[in-house]
């Protein structure tokens, strides 16, 4: 397999930069930057290209790699300060819509669209992560200081992180993780067969439905757990909460007042769904959806 390398040194403020590469249909396209503005694009063609103006901060574009696998890394001078910038990077990514692509940027804005192959995998330090119609089998998405939108994402694995800010995703399917410190968590999703959600900081506000024996776990400390609940049979529910009330629509099961709290216990169907879910301070809600 042939292999290509590209070096583009000091690169002035604003640089256009054009490079264009084949790829195979099932390539893997791994991108690296500082900080930009970027949109990845899934398209129907046997190549990638990266168009867009380059920042005051790069050194260098980096492409290396052959038809299956190709590494792009966009280097930014070692001695650089981001008081100094005058403009960043404007960045447009196309690949092949089959790819498995993974990303990353320390501070950086992803627009990641269109995307159908075995994985997609973003990581962000500061900045927001947007991501429409990706079909991937399994996403994974890692922020710090940052909100994360995903819509239209199906696929069968889902890990969603961040530390600081909200998640909503719509469209998820199978096995759904989610987790943030600071910041709220929206979720719609069908076909669930696993979900785990954590929130330090903030409420929870999720429309599932259910594939048969799903095991739910919803951690809260401090917000309301809201759970609209699609599913064939009585549910098998454990929730207890220090502050806040606890209510279902499946009945009054086993509850033990606490002095501020409840705990609620419901046995449900044999191989129904499992509902784990706890919060410090807030109300649980479990319903049935109509």
């Amino acid at each position: 397999l042939s292999t290509a390398l590209l070096l583009i040194s000091t690169a002035a403020a604003a640089d256009p930069v054009d490079e264009r590469r084949d790829a195979a249909p099932d390539a893997t396209i791994d991108f690296e930057i500082v900080t930009a503005q970027i949109e990845i694009i899934g398209h129907d063609e046997d190549y990638f290209r990266l168009i867009g103006e380059l920042g005051d901060d790069i050194e260098e574009v980096k492409i290396e790699g052959d038809e299956s696998e190709w590494r792009i890394d966009v280097k930014s001078f070692e001695d650089f300060e981001s008081s100094r910038s005058t403009n960043y990077s404007e960045l447009t990514l196309y690949v092949p819509q089959g790819s498995d692509v993974e990303a990353s940027a320390v501070a950086g804005n992803f627009q990641v669209s269109e995307l159908f192959g075995a994985s997609v995998e973003i990581e962000n330090v500061s900045g927001k992560i947007n991501l429409r119609n990706i079909g991937s089998d399994q996403v994974e998405v890692e922020n710090v200081s940052g909100s994360i939108e995903a819509m239209g994402v199906s696929g069968s694995v889902h890990d969603y992180e961040t530390v600081s800010g909200s998640v909503i995703v719509q469209g998820a399917q199978g096995a759904i993780e989610i987790e943030t410190v600071s910041g709220r968590i929206e979720l719609q999703a069908s076909e669930v067969t696993r979900l785990s959600t954590e929130s330090v900081s903030g409420g929870m506000e999720l429309d599932v439905d259910t594939e048969p024996g799903a095991a739910l776990s919803l951690n809260g400390h401090s917000g309301t757990i809201e759970l609209m609940l699609g599913t064939d049979s009585a549910p098998q529910i454990e929730a207890e909460t220090f502050s806040g009330g606890i209510r279902t629509d499946w009945g009054n099961g086993v509850s033990d007042e606490m002095e501020m709290g409840q705990t609620l216990s419901l046995d449900g169907d044999s191989g129904g769904v499992e509902i784990e879910a706890e919060t410090f301070s807030g109300r649980i809600m479990i319903r049935e959806k109509g």
